[in-house]
């Protein structure tokens, strides 16, 4: 997955990216919403110091520094954008992967020294439609991801029901 990223996907987004600053428009706009991981972590970590309707942008020293300490660039060659920590309020706050705010000549390398929030060409609305999909069943949760995992989920009682009666029959088959 990661040469298909690097490769494939990154050149398309920021080839999009490109076509959408020539046309002044957003052709494409490609967003992650992260549950776990060292980002998810470190904004656990840091969520009480964070201000409300505050969005932070971590460059490379940062994330070297708090976040990911290693020798490499964190991201160099596996991912499809930006990580970046968003908090509405004291209810929500999540780590949003944005594509790739640059085009095909820009090196991620260079870019993740000190990125910027005015090359993210719909961020605002990409945070106004996420809030307005918000959903307050769970912590952090939103819309799709709920309905997606109520949908996918048994609950305790019909779920050993099932499993049980599934067992049996494929017991009695063996």
């Amino acid at each position: 997955m990661k040469s298909f990223s690097y490769n494939t996907i990154r050149p398309f987004l920021q080839y999009c990216y490109e076509e959408s600053i020539k046309d002044n428009t957003s052709y494409f706009n490609f967003i992650g919403l992260e549950k776990n991981g060292t980002f998810t972590w470190h904004l656990r970590n840091v969520i009480n110091i964070i201000p409300s309707q505050t969005i932070v942008l971590p460059n490379q020293d940062y994330i070297k520094h708090f976040i990911a300490d290693n020798t490499n660039i964190y991201g160099k060659d596996t991912y499809f954008g930006i990580k970046m920590f968003a908090k509405k309020d004291k209810n929500i706050s999540f780590v949003l992967d944005v594509a790739l705010p640059f085009g095909i000549r820009v090196k991620y390398e260079d870019y993740i020294k000190n990125p910027s929030f005015d090359d993210f060409l719909c961020l605002k609305e990409i945070l106004e439609v996420l809030f307005q999909l918000e959903c307050n069943l769970y912590k952090n949760s939103f819309i799709p991801t709920t309905m997606i995992n109520r949908f996918v989920s048994l609950s305790n009682i019909p779920g050993k029901k099932i499993l049980t009666m599934f067992s049996k029959a494929l017991m009695n088959h063996v």
